[in-house]
């Protein structure tokens, strides 16, 4: 792609959504999409370079959609048709997004474990990161209709050198606020990144869970293959170890 004879195509590789003002010959406008080109600083620092040093009549701005905070962690079009989820009234499922701190994430993972005392600005610096590897990490919400969410699950694909260079993913962190249980969330989760995994070419997708949540994930299509082992580095204990008997 090429822009009156300029390197456009190497300046513009961008994450989020832009425009070009293209107030001066407004016959050539355009609008880029989201995320199929390079990563720039989120602070949005590459503008500034750009706008003063690219000889062009035009500047470049973040689509008004779109903000470094709204900036959802991979592209929505990896979804499944809402009209697939069957969610309740008024809830849909989107990617994560940077404001999410406030949104009640870490909240719902209480659910599942303990989270921790994380700073807006640790949670900023870790989002930051996995946005840079936005083909490795895929991490969905429940939202309700009052914007809070309610459900949360990732999708980690990893890499191998097996099966012809083949990825496999792995389903992590799935959680529902207990207040929403019964309300079919946990499957719709799954059913969500299922349909991402098959998206970004994941030959299987594969997780762990407690004996006692085996009957849901057979509902959902999975099937045991295997022993799940795991060694704590830093003292934890699984909740489903079993109790060592004093001789």
């Amino acid at each position: 792609m090429a822009f009156w004879g300029s390197g456009f195509w190497e300046l513009v590789y961008i994450e989020a959504t832009y425009e070009i003002d293209t107030s001066e010959r407004p016959s050539f406008g355009m609008v880029l999409n989201p995320r199929f080109l390079f990563s720039p600083p989120r602070n949005n620092s590459w503008q500034e370079h750009i706008n003063t040093s690219w000889r062009s009549p035009y500047r470049i701005t973040p689509h008004p959609q779109f903000t470094t905070t709204t900036m959802p962690l991979f592209p929505s079009s990896l979804l499944p048709p809402a009209s697939s989820l069957e969610l309740p009234e008024g809830y849909t499922i989107r990617p994560l997004e940077r404001s999410d701190y406030t949104a009640g994430f870490l909240d719902v993972l209480r659910v599942l474990t303990k989270v921790g005392e994380i700073s807006e600005t640790a949670w900023t610096e870790r989002y930051d990161w996995m946005s840079q590897r936005s083909e490795e990490y895929f991490v969905i919400c429940v939202v309700n209709g009052s914007g809070t969410i309610v459900g949360v699950g990732s999708l980690v694909v990893e890499r191998k050198f097996l099966r012809n260079l083949a990825n496999c993913g792995h389903i992590e962190d799935i959680a529902v606020l207990s207040s929403e249980q019964g309300n079919k969330l946990g499957l719709r989760i799954i059913q969500t990144l299922d349909h991402i995994a098959q998206q970004v070419g994941c030959y299987k997708a594969i997780l762990d869970c407690s004996e006692k949540n085996r009957p849901f994930y057979e509902k959902c299509g999975y099937t045991l293959a295997g022993i799940q082992m795991a060694r704590y580095y830093d003292g934890s204990k699984p909740k489903d170890a079993p109790v060592k008997k004093e001789a």
